[in-house]
């Protein structure tokens, strides 16, 4: 299960939730 967020600075990052951690920034 990946959730995908924007943080203030307008970066994309891909969150699995399995690990509870970011994943990949894209």
């Amino acid at each position: 299960t990946e959730l995908i967020s924007g943080d203030q600075n307008g970066n994309i990052r891909v969150w699995d939730l399995t690990a509870n951690s970011c994943s990949c920034e894209l």
